[in-house]
């Protein structure tokens, strides 16, 4: 028995070798980080939001989610629908999937609006909106309006024609100088990003690494604004392939090997 757990913490730990020297010597978060972007700061916070969860330290994780990560950059709020998700698979012991199939004749309709109402994921999803505001408060009363423009309405009124990857390039390059027509693409990019979001966060709602980073890579592959920093957003959750295929492990371990 202690053998084997020697086994498993040596696995373990050359699992978090390689994944950080993935990070660390990966070209492209060398460049993006050597050229002034904070991203780094932005992906520790997320990572640190997802390892306080996957310890049980759930309200931790919610401040550090709303008070760091989504005061860094806006995209990780979007990580709230995976973790409600989670909470609810967590606490009642059965998928999603498996409380919404309406062929599930055991669970009246009720039963299921009950199932789907979960007290810890409500009070995280509270505690990382009231973290985010008051932290958007007290800069708000440092900087005034020029930070609420800079930190939050400029990222709604954004619209990227040149140096951009993302589907929605040569649309918005036809229509500009048409605010409506640019209007209507800005906005109804968020579609196709929510129905994702919530498709990949239901079928995968045991998984919260692999719901977040599937979550996550939806909303960069369909943003209307896509430059090469985005792609910081998800490849953290990318192991290295030689730990992937060499020695078996699953495309979505656990975040961090815990002791």
């Amino acid at each position: 028995m202690r053998k084997r757990r020697g086994e498993a913490k040596d696995e373990d730990d050359s699992i978090l070798r390689h994944t950080v020297l993935f990070w660390l010597a990966n070209p492209l978060t060398m460049i993006i980080s050597a050229r002034g972007n904070a991203d780094s700061l932005v992906v520790a916070a997320v990572m640190g939001t997802l390892l306080l969860i996957q310890k049980g330290k759930w309200y931790h994780g919610a401040v550090v989610h709303g008070a760091l990560a989504v005061q860094l950059k806006l995209y990780p709020i979007i990580l709230l629908i995976p973790v409600y998700l989670h909470s609810i698979e967590r606490q009642n012991k059965t998928s999603i999937i498996q409380i919404l199939h309406l062929r599930h004749g055991d669970l009246s309709i009720w039963e299921r609006l009950k199932m789907l109402i979960n007290k810890r994921g409500l009070l995280y999803a509270m505690i990382t909106i009231v973290s985010f505001a008051v932290t958007q408060l007290i800069f708000y009363k440092l900087y005034g309006d020029t930070f609420l423009n800079e930190s939050l309405i400029y990222h709604f009124k954004r619209i990227d024609i040149r140096h951009n990857f993302s589907i929605y390039f040569y649309p918005l390059y036809l229509a500009e100088g048409n605010e409506w027509m640019s209007t209507l693409i800005s906005k109804g990019v968020f579609i196709p990003q929510l129905i994702c979001i919530l498709l990949f966060s239901i079928r995968y709602s045991g998984e919260l690494a692999f719901s977040s980073f599937l979550s996550l890579y939806s909303f960069v592959s369909l943003n209307k604004v896509c430059v090469h920093k985005s792609i910081l957003c998800v490849v953290h959750f990318v192991p290295p392939r030689d730990i992937i295929t060499n020695r078996g492990i699953p495309l979505s371990p656990p975040i961090f090997p815990l002791p």
